[in-house]
């Protein structure tokens, strides 16, 4: 009966000469026992509800005790992100990247969180809850500012290695989405008394297809502070090839997903190749994430690939542990980087 009543819902509406169409979400309990009272009936219900809208929406969940508990746990988790900013909580890390000789061309700011109870979280605990419930705004604006920041103290504290090149910074969906995202950048690179030179915003491939239009026009704005754009995650979303001459990018970013154990898939090989050609032609910059092991580097060199960044070389560290990876900028690895065949 739920889905029936969902599919009722779903059919178009006409009205004024539009269709209109309407989805919903439904949260369903049952009376385990004859102790249940109204109140805690509800509650089961709008807890199965939230569930249901968390799966995807237009969508119906049963109540099961065992979500009560984690349903607190993200209510924890929300309420604890109000006071993490306010107390200093939050921290980023920076991840190296290199190039093909091991030297450091750059970082990624990665967001931590130093819970007061539970250690040190990494935003995959949480960054997912701060999206969903718009805390990521205030999140992501401090990110911003706080890899601006940092670039700026670097480079007047003079430790920067020649090869250095850009602080990349994750950008959620919702905060691109923003009208004022290219103001707040603007701003937070004006306070930091730095230009966009060095500065690389990382946006999804999907993000840039939900408005093609809205998203060439903020970043040629954002251009105009010289900031540079990568597209993360590149190739696990909607095809976008036919709008990168449209775009204003600088990087394509290589999905770890096609990089671990590269060296054994002959179909990741060949789709690291194809967008490792498409950004050749394009002029575009290309780097791997998520490179873990020599054979993995082996094979992108054999590919093309001259930018990488993964556990191989660095975990993320603290921004003051940088300094002393920043004066040797080198990272000596065992060279069996030259041997691996490919069939592509």
């Amino acid at each position: 009966r739920a889905q029936q009543l969902l599919s009722l819902v779903s059919n178009p509406y006409s009205i004024d000469g539009h269709q209109l169409y309407c989805t919903v979400s439904a949260g369903i309990t049952t009376f385990h026992s004859t102790k249940t009272t109204n109140i805690e009936v509800l509650r089961q219900a709008d807890t199965a509800l939230y569930r249901a809208k968390v799966g995807g929406k237009n969508n119906y969940v049963f109540y099961h005790p065992e979500m009560h508990a984690q349903v607190e746990s993200v209510l924890e988790i929300e309420r604890g992100l109000h006071e993490a900013l306010k107390e200093n909580q939050l921290e980023l890390y920076y991840q190296p990247q290199v190039n093909e000789k091991h030297q450091i061309i750059g970082v990624e700011a990665l967001i931590r969180w130093n819970h007061p109870e539970k250690g040190v979280l990494p935003p995959g605990v949480f960054m997912p809850i701060a999206e969903e419930t718009g805390q990521i705004l205030q999140i992501g604006n401090w990110i911003i500012e706080r890899a601006c920041f940092q670039y700026a103290e670097w480079k007047k504290q003079g430790v920067l290695p020649d090869t250095f090149c850009r602080v990349a910074i994750n950008i959620s969906p919702l905060q691109f989405s923003q009208d004022s995202f290219v103001e707040q950048v603007n701003s937070a690179l004006k306070q930091a008394g730095i230009s966009g030179k060095n500065i690389e915003l990382e946006i999804t491939e999907n993000l840039l297809l939900e408005n093609v239009e809205g998203s060439i026009n903020k970043m040629e704005q954002l251009k105009e502070n010289q900031l540079k754009i990568s597209i993360d995650d590149f190739g696990t979303g909607y095809s976008s090839l036919k709008y990168l001459k449209h775009l204003a990018v600088d990087v394509l970013k290589i999905d770890r997903s096609f990089v671990t154990q590269l060296h054994l898939d002959e179909s990741d090989q060949a789709i690291v190749d194809a967008i490792i050609m498409t950004a050749k032609r394009l002029n575009l910059d290309v780097i791997a994430e998520g490179v873990e092991d020599t054979d993995e580097l082996s094979a992108l060199k054999a590919l093309g690939c001259h930018q990488f960044q993964g556990y191989l070389f660095d975990k993320p560290l603290p921004a003051e542990e940088l300094v002393s990876r920043f004066k040797s900028n080198y990272y000596p690895l065992e060279e069996a980087c030259n041997s691996t065949a490919l069939r592509v």
